[in-house]
């Protein structure tokens, strides 16, 4: 959870440079990271752990109790798995940070190299 905190700070402060709410992208960046692992759950269950799902026995829920147990068992077994979900919620982080880097920055005041003195000689 710390983690996600301080992915989404580092996000807002880089949108508080480019003049944007640092409480809407670090929102943003939580959502997409909740989101990306979401995602990544879902890529590591239908793809590595493909065997252990029965959409037949979908209606059952000693069926889908069991298949449960053994997609967590697989996600202990095998840190892979649980890998490549951190690195989908990560992805999510990405894609907000690259969505900010995109925005114009801020338009700062020209600030004079030296101050206009007229009385300067």
């Amino acid at each position: 959870m710390a983690f996600i905190g301080f992915l989404s700070y580092r996000n807002g402060m880089r949108a508080n440079f480019k003049g944007k709410s640092i409480g809407l992208y670090a929102f943003l960046t939580i959502v997409a990271f909740i989101v990306g692992e979401i995602v990544g759950g879902l890529v590591v269950i239908f793809l590595f752990c493909r065997d252990l799902i029965h959409i037949a026995s979908a209606g059952n829920p000693k069926a889908i109790a069991e298949m449960q147990e053994q997609i967590n068992q697989a996600f202990a077994q095998n840190s892979f798995h649980s890998i490549t979900v951190e690195l989908f919620g990560i992805g999510g982080y990405l894609l907000i940070r690259y969505i900010i880097e995109q925005m114009p920055e801020k338009s700062k005041p020209k600030v004079p190299l030296w101050p206009d003195n007229e009385n300067a000689q």
